[in-house]
């Protein structure tokens, strides 16, 4: 496979997100993040419910077809080289019925959030919400591969109080078990807004840095 081919691919992952959201199932979000090894983007299609309420791009890993769709590399569970966006989205719908059933409601502020994600996808700027080495609550942003010193704004946070031991690259959820969201909602964070990308300028300052440390949580 070129890398043109994954390209298209990872486009048209986005891109059916983004048709879900247009046909009414705006409570999709997608939560990617790096493997520790660097290797692999792995992500799921999940609903608002199951992102943190400190970040909306992290998962607290529920499982079950009524939950979410694990889709690492933006791989669907069919052969979709073919397919458009809405033929995916509709695949969804019906291979997914209680997952699409969860999704269904109202959500514009991340609908807007995510069709800058997908802004920057066709750019091959994939964002990811951690890897082993990038704390996004500590700068500010979610990162985007490819780009270094700037990323997307923090996602609208989600709806759950715990987060799953997947997001071990952060150092205040290294931890063994899901933990608490110490302060109930998204860090606020001085950033300036790019217009020529729709993307955020990393803080430059230490007064800008995200300290939210749980009880438990070990260093």
């Amino acid at each position: 496979m070129t890398e043109a081919d994954i390209h298209a691919r990872f486009v048209r992952y986005y891109e059916t997100v983004n048709e879900l959201h247009r046909m009414g199932y705006e409570l999709f979000r997608v939560c990617p993040y790096i493997s520790p090894n660097g290797m692999c983007y792995r992500c799921c299609l999940t609903i608002k419910k199951n992102t943190w309420k400190g970040c909306g791009a992290f998962f607290n890993e529920q499982r079950g077809d009524d939950q979410a769709l694990y889709t690492p590399d933006c791989t669907m569970p069919w052969d979709d080289s073919d397919m458009t966006p809405r033929e995916n989205a509709e695949r969804i719908i019906q291979e997914y019925p209680r997952l699409a059933r969860n999704a269904h409601g109202r959500d514009r502020e991340y609908v807007e959030w995510f069709k800058l994600a997908l802004d920057e996808c066709r750019q091959e700027h994939y964002f990811y919400g951690l890897d082993e080495y990038f704390n996004p609550l500590r700068e500010g942003y979610i990162a985007l591969t490819g780009v270094k010193g700037r990323g997307l704004p923090l996602p609208p946070p989600g709806d759950s109080d715990t987060i799953s031991n997947a997001t071990r690259g952060v150092k205040l959820l290294m931890c063994e078990k899901s933990v608490t969201c110490p302060t109930g909602k998204a860090p606020s964070v001085s950033s300036t807004i790019s217009p020529a990308t729709n993307s955020i300028d990393a803080p430059s300052s230490e007064a800008a840095l995200v300290e939210t440390e749980a009880e438990g949580v070990e260093s």
